[in-house]
């Protein structure tokens, strides 16, 4: 969310709020898929699961390797965006030291897990959600209405990946379904009510954020995206030492360490379960170290690893994961559906795989291109 108008911003607000729609529907035409299989399956199995059953037991450590991808590229980037944000609050202290800062901070209740995590996430959501609320609501005044009317489709298209990077929701489809009962329609809801509501943030932030910053000059998107800096900080810089600039600072902290504490605890459960170590505090702390030293490592180099991180190596993971993946299950499921759904619905089913292979080779494709 921090980093998403800073790539985009190039495409102009209106380029990218279709992007920005269209990825949501293809999210949710793949969620409701992946919802379909669990409906057929009918017990909690995860992704690695999944594609040892319906696919190969080859195809195993490849959904493996594709989710440490996914959670690697979003903890580098959250730590180096730690590093950032400390770094903004006190000027003597380079990014680097902000990343060891900040890891520092939270290492001792990762060490302990979930509970503790789901207490201090819980804590933070609350002022994210005010701060977020009255940044739009006060600092609306500040939008430059000839900022949003800028338009360039082509360098939209070219950034649009780290859009699939916003809905994540589907890794906990499985656990939902099973929470809610096996109530399909429930679940259906839920997935529905809950991607409308973050297509509706995700719009909000991004119109706010490209009509007040400026794309180009010395504190505008294109100068953020060159340091690897979030939208906050030239957001910060043109607000001024003001109050709208301070509920940017404790949205940004919020948004940004519920991020880092949610990835962080994934990633070493799922490295844990991956090499079937005891989760012992010893084991966590030896996985943590693995994790945590090339992320500090790289957030002392020049690369710009936020951005990286995020546009490459988050989003290609989330494509292959989120889109294609649930739409290659259901291509090789909907054979054993015939007797169970109607031929309407066995259509859409079909017209619905066939969308999301097309959205994933595009933002694939899209992926290529950036490169030349």
């Amino acid at each position: 969310m921090l980093g998403i108008p800073v790539v985009m911003g190039q495409g102009g607000a209106i380029p990218n709020s279709f992007f920005l729609f269209l990825t949501w529907i293809a999210s949710l035409v793949t969620g409701l898929l992946f919802l379909e299989v669990m409906s057929y399956v009918q017990r909690d199995m995860n992704f690695a699961s999944l594609a040892e059953k319906f696919i190969s037991p080859k195809a195993k450590p490849i959904i493996v390797a594709v989710y440490l991808l996914l959670f690697l590229s979003l903890l580098f980037a959250y730590i180096k965006g730690g590093g950032m944000f400390i770094s903004d609050i006190s000027r003597r202290i380079p990014t680097w030291l902000g990343s060891f800062l900040f890891i520092s901070i939270f290492f001792p209740f990762l060490i302990k897990g979930t509970k503790i995590i789901g207490r201090i996430n819980g804590l933070l959501i609350f002022p994210m959600i005010i701060s977020f609320i009255l940044l739009l609501s006060i600092g609306a005044k500040e939008i430059n209405l000839e900022n949003l009317a800028y338009e360039n489709w082509n360098k939209s298209y070219l950034s649009s990946p780290i859009l699939v990077t916003s809905y994540g929701f589907h890794i906990i489809i499985p656990s939902l379904y099973i929470l809610l009962n096996k109530n399909k329609n429930l679940t259906r809801w839920a997935i529905v009510i809950g991607t409308i509501i973050t297509f509706l943030v995700y719009l909000l932030w991004n119109v706010y954020i490209m009509g007040v910053v400026p794309l180009s000059g010395e504190i505008s998107l294109m100068t953020a995206l060159q340091l690897d800096q979030t939208a906050i900080t030239p957001l910060k810089k043109i607000l001024g030492s003001t109050t709208v600039s301070k509920f940017a600072q404790i949205f940004h902290f919020c948004a940004l360490t519920t991020s880092f504490l949610g990835v962080s605890l994934a990633t070493i459960d799922f490295s844990m379960d991956a090499l079937r170590i005891e989760k012992s505090k010893r084991n966590r702390t030896l996985i943590s170290f693995f994790i945590f030293v090339p992320a500090l490592i790289l957030s002392a180099t020049e690369l710009r690893i936020f951005y990286l991180s995020l546009n490459y190596g988050a989003a290609l993971a989330c494509v292959l994961l989120l889109i294609i993946f649930p739409a290659f299950l259901m291509k090789k499921i909907i054979p054993k559906l015939s007797q169970k759904r109607s031929p309407e619905h066995l259509r859409f089913l079909k017209k619905s795989y066939y969308f999301a292979f097309l959205f994933g080779c595009s933002v694939i494709l899209a992926q290529i291109l950036s490169f030349t």
